[in-house]
């Protein structure tokens, strides 16, 4: 695990993040960073600037379920060797909006709560800098086998 480096960064000369996975051309644009990423777990960090906000000046509600998402879906798909990730996809996710936010950091955190081998459930949660409660979600994930060289064992 290393720190989370400041919003200064230029993440587009990055090839990847800080827990060594590749940086996608989504978590570019959106700009998270991943915290921690651990056995069951990981932590994702945005730092909020004006194009994350809708138009009453609060984060975008889509900006808030592709963090969740995205904590969820890593969470599920941990590997210790970083570069190959157990892939995933979403099969469901029910956000529940809490609170607004309209600047600082975001932190969300993902969980697996349980399943088997394929299908796991997961929790995710989103705060804001002050470690105040902005939203909630729980999901189901489709966790692959890792590809050798092909698609993934659909």
């Amino acid at each position: 695990m290393s720190a989370v480096p400041d919003a200064a960064d230029n993440m587009a000369d990055d090839v990847a993040d800080n827990a060594g996975l590749t940086v996608t051309p989504f978590q570019r644009h959106l700009g998270w960073r991943v915290l921690r990423w651990e056995t069951d777990l990981c932590e994702l960090v945005l730092d909020l600037e004006p194009q994350h906000l809708n138009r009453t000046g609060v984060v975008h509600g889509g900006v808030v379920m592709a963090l969740l998402d995205t904590a969820s879906g890593l969470a599920a798909g941990y590997a210790p060797n970083a570069s190959q990730p157990r892939p995933t996809v979403t099969i469901s996710l029910t956000c529940n909006f809490i609170a607004p936010s309209r600047a600082g950091r975001l932190t969300a955190q993902g969980r697996v709560e349980g399943g088997g081998g394929r299908v796991v459930s997961t929790s995710a949660s989103l705060r804001a800098e002050d470690g105040s409660l902005l939203a909630t979600a729980v999901g189901s994930f489709r966790r692959f086998a890792r590809p050798s060289g092909g698609n993934p064992d659909v």
